[in-house]
């Protein structure tokens, strides 16, 4: 069994991927296999995970206005802080690798877009209503933490994270999130309490506010998504960068005396754009598919690749270096 498939006991992770995956959340009560599953991975206390680390902690914590902040600091600092209440998160865990891998092997996504992190909470520690633009999978690993979480039907699919009382809107959410967003808990909202061994879905985008009366420590794994407008523009933008007229610069643009010449330009590359959209194929845009029955990998499709001639060996060979980058990844 894969570690989704014991997390989402006794769904498989095929029906999860396809049913849940993005969707709607899944709360699993407590169990001994789903504990077991991380428990050998590593210590969980605090002072385990800080021992020997180097790598910088984010520290998380509530202004006096309400507002969600955020702080980089040391492993010396970021105790101290805990002893004083401060929730910590630390990525990058020494151990957690290889939960990250199986994640995304049952996923069917590459490891890069899965990441795996350590939430370390006082009694008391309090997240305020928010949103995320990844999916979030918690494993509860000691101590206590309530949950409540509901859909987000103003900002469906983000690609921004927001919560309550932050100041500003990101440009980017507005192209899409035009009503008001709430200042407080949604009614309604699922209301789950996580104890270890615990298991709990959030899909991207939905509200979600924590509260933990005791200890806590519990495992994120977060699955970043890829948009569908990146992956395609992805390959466009490399069709595009094939001319010139796409390469050169677009310095006219703030120029008020070439307003017209950059207009004129700008027709131009829209029509061209309209054409290079056309010649793209979904073998542009898909992954590599797997190898054949002979374990050959074939030649494959791709509008981000580039092809060398270089100069004859020893041999008297003239080698050839073919590139292709795959959302990416070369």
């Amino acid at each position: 069994m894969g570690l989704l498939d014991v997390w989402t006991d006794p769904l498989s992770a095929a029906t999860f991927r396809t049913d849940y995956l993005g969707r709607r959340s899944l709360h699993r009560p407590a169990s001994r296999a789903a504990l077991d599953s991380v428990l050998g991975v590593r210590g969980w206390s605090l002072p385990e995970l800080l021992a020997g680390r180097r790598k910088n902690v984010t520290a998380w914590m509530n202004a006096l206005d309400g507002r969600h902040l955020t702080a980089e600091v040391s492993p010396t600092v970021a105790r101290r802080l805990y002893d004083a209440g401060t929730t910590l998160y630390l990525l990058e865990v020494d151990g957690l690798d290889g939960v990250a891998g199986a994640v995304a092997a049952d996923l069917r996504v590459p490891v890069t877009r899965v990441t795996v992190g350590v939430f370390c909470n006082q009694p008391g520690a309090y997240t305020p209503m928010h949103f995320d633009p990844v999916d979030t999978i918690t494993v509860q690993l000691a101590g206590s933490k309530r949950w409540w979480i509901a859909p987000n039907p103003l900002a469906p699919q983000p690609t921004i994270a927001w919560a309550v009382r932050d100041r500003a809107v990101d440009p980017e959410l507005w192209q899409y999130a035009h009503d008001p967003l709430p200042v407080e808990r949604l009614p309604g909202a699922e209301e789950h309490l996580l104890t270890p061994g615990s298991v709990l879905y959030i899909p991207r985008g939905w509200w979600h506010e924590t509260h933990s009366d005791v200890e806590s420590v519990s495992l994120h794994v977060h699955h970043v998504h890829l948009p569908w407008a990146d992956a395609v523009l992805e390959s466009l933008r490399g069709v595009l960068l094939r001319q010139e007229r796409w390469r050169a610069g677009a310095h006219p643009l703030w120029d008020a005396d070439r307003r017209d010449e950059a207009g004129a330009t700008a027709a131009e590359l829209l029509d061209d754009l309209v054409r290079a959209a056309r010649e793209l194929a979904p073998a542009d845009v898909l992954p590599a598919a797997e190898k054949d029955a002979a374990g050959a990998q074939r030649l494959v499709r791709r509008a981000v690749a580039g092809v060398a001639f270089l100069g004859p060996g020893a041999d008297g060979q003239r080698q050839v270096e073919v590139a292709a980058l795959e959302h990416g990844a070369q």
